[in-house]
């Protein structure tokens, strides 16, 4: 018989147990919940970040089926970081399919909407579950806030749902160069000649994060000029335009940036260097992770 713990452990040896005795285990976790719905929840966030398993699969149910996962992501204060949540939403959004409208609806259609962090938190939670398309008619609303960032990242869900160069292209006149850099990266991954059009169009913007998520579209889309104008950005302009294009460079995913980058680490700037090290960081990490699957590992 598996006997509920008070502490962090006791929710997590309970679900770790679950797959050797079911029955043992489920009844101690309906016991914990029932005991103290907060200590339960701050328990929740542990033990599902702990692994995958039926555990964890009968846990994430129990939160579904009582509607406590939009508190559990999103309440201010709550159990668990930004990055956290994101995670813990992965896991549970095998479970409940409908997990980003929930989340969307809990902060927009309530009370919350006034809260922007709150509103936010739940962007970047449905940024890594959704590709945005159940909520569009939800993020429309949002794309109207007079808060810029959720504007911002809005835009770029939306850009995403619809992938439609001729709808995002009106972004493209914001004056929040933010939006204007979201409504490019929506982008990413088309190649048709209306989408590298508007990313040619958009190389000439003032704000070098801009023109960077467009020189991404176009390597992207395989332009063989892009290349080029990414190392021509590295290497002129003020200290913005070459903090940017490193970003860029990472962002291709393409290790023939490498050498450039190597010299950006080396730049006088601060802001450059930081960049330039985290792209070689993310393309040595991609390239580490394709060789695992490739082998097999």
């Amino acid at each position: 018989m598996v006997r509920s713990k008070g502490g962090r452990g006791g929710l997590l040896e309970l679900v770790s147990s679950f797959q050797a005795d079911p029955v043992a285990a489920r009844g101690g976790i309906r016991e914990l919940f029932e005991r103290d719905r907060t200590e339960f929840l701050r328990q929740a966030v542990y033990a599902l970040l702990s692994s995958a398993g039926p555990g964890q699969k009968y846990l994430a149910t129990l939160l579904v089926s009582n509607d406590l996962v939009p508190q559990l992501l999103v309440e201010p204060g709550g159990a668990c970081s930004t990055e956290a949540a994101k995670w813990l939403a992965g896991r549970v959004a095998g479970v409940d399919p409908l997990l980003d409208v929930k989340l969307m609806q809990y902060v927009w259609n309530s009370p919350a909407a006034g809260n922007c962090e709150a509103v936010l938190r739940v962007l970047e939670i449905i940024e890594f579950i959704s590709d945005g398309t159940r909520i569009l008619p939800i993020l429309m609303q949002v794309m109207r806030s007079p808060d810029k960032r959720l504007r911002s990242k809005a835009t770029l869900l939306a850009g995403r749902s619809k992938r439609d160069p001729w709808w995002l292209a009106k972004y493209l006149e914001e004056e929040d160069p933010r939006i204007r850099a979201n409504a490019v990266e929506a982008l990413w991954g088309k190649s048709t000649p209306a989408v590298v059009g508007l990313f040619r169009k958009v190389e000439r913007d003032p704000h070098p994060r801009v023109i960077a998520n467009a020189l991404v579209g176009l390597y992207l889309a395989g332009d063989l000029d892009a290349r080029l104008l990414l190392e021509q950005l590295a290497t002129v302009g003020d200290a913005s335009h070459r903090r940017s294009a490193a970003w860029a460079m990472g962002e291709s995913g393409d290790r023939v940036f490498v050498p450039t980058l190597q010299e950006l680490a080396g730049a006088p700037e601060s802001v450059v260097r930081r960049a330039a090290l985290r792209a070689l960081v993310k393309l040595n990490k991609e390239s580490a992770e394709r060789a695992g699957r490739e082998s097999g590992c």
